[in-house]
């Protein structure tokens, strides 16, 4: 990475005005139906491109509602969009500087990528320091959800699996035209290696071509075996988020329905192995942990199996279901041992998430007991049937959100 590159990425991490740059450097499909956004936090929708539309995904990329998403994150109304509890704010606001818009890389490396694609970078980069409206450049960070598809049935999951990955030839002309300015892209959605059309993104040899392009994905890693690793090795990766709620042998499958806990456990460790051993190139590597009725209290034992492997875990809170209502004081608990644990194994940053989500109780607990009066009014016991029912309608899909807390 260039002196010029680096001080200017290095500003905009120590700066305290501007919390957040998302809507200058992403741009991300949400869900099936085609809502794009510039953050998996934030409802704000910047329009809808069905995966068999002939659009060119850049007209999203300076309309009104993303022009006007800079104004406000410029002017400090991020409030508009974004909910207090976001970590990339959280992190900011505690001066932890957001690693996630820009990697670092080596100078000899960086010379190295196509001037395409470090031109348009400073492009992105003069775009922040000067607050500008309108981007002159294409989108650095790119989020792609092509399917439903996966091999598991989890209790939690809300996915309808029988959405497919059916995409046209202008979402995959939208990807390609990007590729070349990208510094990532993220698949996610289902299980992605289970995936027809994430296998063709990431070993079709589109990736191999684009070397500056990091690779990232939330995977289950239950068929993650030998053969998906040895690909993997040839790509730039940038981070695998592994979604696994226990690593106890009795908890696992009740939660990851269908999943051998065996296998799945055996297919991390060969990829931490490959990790340690610089067979694969990645930056991060996560380990999902979403906190609900069968798990809450393995909080200490998760952080103790990640600590092990060199793993982040991530911990949320289950949604869609009040389950947890009855148990909150439990989960308290849980999550303060949680926190002593992280921090006696040094994990500060784990200890300090924790935190984060220890604040967001109290407002948790009251969006559960909404829920459950409306889980009593539809006469359910999940929100599945609701999201299913209104998923092709945005308006009412919308309104279904913001009551539910998706």
């Amino acid at each position: 990475m260039t002196d010029s590159a680096r001080a200017k990425i290095d500003a905009i991490r120590r700066d305290r005005s501007l919390l957040c740059t998302r809507p200058w450097t992403s741009i991300e499909e949400r869900s099936l139906v085609g809502d794009w956004q510039v953050c998996c936090f934030t409802p704000t929708i910047l329009g809808v491109i069905h995966k068999n539309a002939d659009t060119d995904i850049m007209t999203l990329w300076n309309n009104d509602v993303i022009a006007g998403m800079r104004s406000d994150f410029t002017s400090g109304a991020m409030s508009r969009h974004c909910p207090a509890d976001c970590p990339i704010l959280v992190r900011k606001r505690e001066r932890e500087p957001d690693h996630t818009d820009f990697y670092d890389y080596d100078p000899a490396e960086y010379a190295s990528f196509s001037s395409t694609f470090r031109e348009n970078r400073e492009k992105i980069l003069d775009a922040i320091a000067n607050r500008r409206r309108t981007v002159d450049a294409f989108p650095i960070r790119l989020k792609l959800h092509p399917s439903n598809i996966c091999n598991l049935d989890c209790r939690m999951c809300n996915l309808d699996k029988d959405l497919r990955d059916e995409v046209g030839e202008g979402w995959r002309r939208n990807m390609r035209t990007l590729l070349p300015y990208l510094e990532e892209i993220v698949v996610f959605g289902g299980e992605p290696f289970a995936c027809k059309t994430t296998r063709e993104i990431v070993f079709g040899g589109e990736l191999a071509r684009h070397t500056q392009v990091h690779f990232s994905t939330i995977t289950n890693g239950a068929i993650m075996d030998e053969r998906i690793l040895e690909r993997l090795k040839g790509l730039r990766l940038g981070w695998f988020s592994f979604s696994l709620d226990s690593c106890d042998p009795g908890t696992y499958p009740k939660i990851r329905v269908n999943a051998d806990h065996a296998r799945t456990f055996a297919n991390i460790e060969r990829f931490i192995r490959a990790r340690d051993a610089g067979d694969i190139r990645i930056r991060t590597v996560n380990a999902n942990f979403v906190i609900q009725a069968l798990n809450f209290a393995e909080t200490s034992r998760f952080i103790e199996w990640a600590h092990g492997l060199g793993i982040n875990p991530v911990f949320s809170l289950v949604t869609g279901t009040p389950e947890l209502l009855e148990r909150a004081a439990d989960v308290r608990a849980s999550m303060n041992e949680g926190i002593a644990t992280a921090e006696k194994l040094g994990e500060t940053a784990v200890a300090a998430d924790l935190r984060s989500l220890l604040a967001v109780l109290p407002g948790y607990e009251r969006q559960l007991r909404r829920q459950k009066i409306y889980f009593k009014a539809f006469k359910i016991v999940s929100r599945d049937r609701v999201v299913s029912f209104f998923q092709r309608h945005n308006t009412l899909k919308r309104a279904v959100r913001k009551i539910m807390g998706i």
